[in-house]
């Protein structure tokens, strides 16, 4: 393989799909991971305009928590996989063949070694791509901060996931996620509006419709939701207040604060004041004190059997799934690794996803974390960074485009020729 053969850097998430060539700053192909179908076939995607055809059903093949392939048991959505994987080569190199590029493929952190040997598997033998790297996203977001040691905090849209990455390499043990992420605050924000708009007639219940209501409900709801996501990064803010905030008890100065006006698609303006605080305080749940989590986490810690339980992974190599607050499993995860990790983790805690593009999210979290572990270990520094709020929804997409553009690293790749040799299960041992 030639080393002046430009990469391409491939991420399939529940919301986006991103691919673009390693190097670039940005993706070159940004759309939409959902497909209409009609009758059961794959007819067109969401990068195209919409149809007016009431039959047309939205359906999301990455609707699950495995990242992109879950085709162990799904093997009839492959042409799904395989019109989105060609839409994004045509958007970002005028052509639907992969066959002269290396691939550089944006995994979950917590793919099992079945799910990574299935993926390996398809993108050779059903796109012949010359040479595969799959790169875990946690760690391809420190690479995109300038770290190879920190905790990874991803705000996605099915939920949050919080990853320890010490000196390059995931800790399986630490990985913790939440139910949280940038749907359920779309959720949240759409019942804010919803009940606004109610305010402006009072006694006459309704509902945000779209103006052109002769499409499928599919469409109808996603239109909503869009309405939801638009809003949300335009007026959400965290609120500039202690650690221990609770959205329930709102002080009056921040009832009477100056509203923001939002207009709605269909020239409604409504006025968003306080409401504007609730959705990225959902991430941060119901707060506890600080000496009474700091007990709860080493608590755990010390049972070892609980933490035996916890850092062991199911059957579908995902983590637990836990309802605690971010902040609380931020501080979960570092105390799960070593002991002479757990400082450099705090301070290098590096904050991603399109969930987490809020005002002033990055000094809302350092706050809360450092409420918890300053309890404990007053000397330790936490500091959290983040890239701007326009590049964290690509974070990982950049750290791949960062790790392709290297001279050494085209050493790295599993080619064809080692694939056809030693199987997919080398893909364990060649992409650690």
């Amino acid at each position: 393989m030639k080393d002046d053969i430009g990469a391409i850097v491939a991420e399939f998430g529940n919301y986006t799909t991103k691919m673009g060539f390693a190097g670039e700053d940005f993706p070159r192909a940004l759309f939409r991971s959902d497909v209409a179908l009609l009758g059961g076939e794959l007819k067109y995607d969401l990068s195209k305009p919409y149809e007016k055809n009431e039959n047309y059903r939205l359906y999301n093949p990455i609707d699950n928590d495995s990242g992109l392939l879950d085709v162990e048991e799904k093997d009839d959505e492959l042409p799904l996989y395989t019109h989105m994987m060609k839409h994004g080569l045509k958007t970002s190199l005028y052509s639907s063949n992969l066959d002269s590029h290396p691939l550089i493929f944006v995994e979950k952190s917590y793919n099992t070694p079945s799910k990574r040997q299935r993926i390996t598997e398809i993108l050779f033998e059903k796109f012949k791509t010359p040479a595969l790297f799959l790169a875990k996203d946690a760690v391809l977001s420190c690479y995109a901060c300038g770290r190879t040691t920190s905790a990874v905090v991803d705000i996605g849209s099915l939920g949050s996931t919080v990853t320890p990455v010490y000196e390059g390499f995931v800790e399986n043990k630490g990985i913790l996620r939440s139910p949280v992420g940038g749907r359920a605050m779309d959720n949240h924000m759409l019942q804010i509006l919803d009940k606004l708009y109610n305010e402006q007639e009072p006694g006459v219940k309704k509902e945000l419709k779209p103006k052109e209501p002769n499409r499928s409900p599919d469409f109808y709801k996603l239109a909503r939701l869009d309405m939801a996501r638009i809003c949300k990064e335009t007026v959400a803010s965290t609120a500039s207040l202690k650690p221990g905030y609770d959205p329930s008890s709102i002080d009056p100065q921040y009832v009477t604060m100056q509203k923001h006006p939002i207009e709605l698609p269909d020239g409604t303006i409504l006025d968003i004041g306080h409401e504007r605080f609730s959705l990225a305080e959902s991430l941060f749940g119901k707060h506890e004190t600080a000496s009474q989590k700091r007990e709860e986490i080493f608590q755990r810690i010390e049972n070892s059997s609980c933490c035996k339980d916890e850092n062991t992974l199911g059957n579908t190599g995902l983590p637990e799934i836990s309802l605690n607050a971010i902040q609380n499993l931020v501080c979960d995860a570092v105390f799960k690794c070593d002991r002479d990790q757990q400082a450099h983790l705090l301070g290098n805690i590096v904050l991603c996803g399109g969930g987490s593009c809020i005002s002033a999210l990055p000094d809302r979290l350092r706050d809360e974390v450092e409420s918890i572990i300053h309890t404990h270990t007053p000397g330790w520094r936490v500091k959290v960074l983040s890239p701007g709020i326009q590049e964290r929804a690509v974070c990982s997409w950049v750290g791949g485009s960062i790790l392709g553009s290297l001279g050494s690293f085209h050493d790295m790749y599993m080619t064809k020729k080692e694939y056809e040799e030693h199987g997919p299960a080398l893909v364990n041992r060649k992409c650690p």
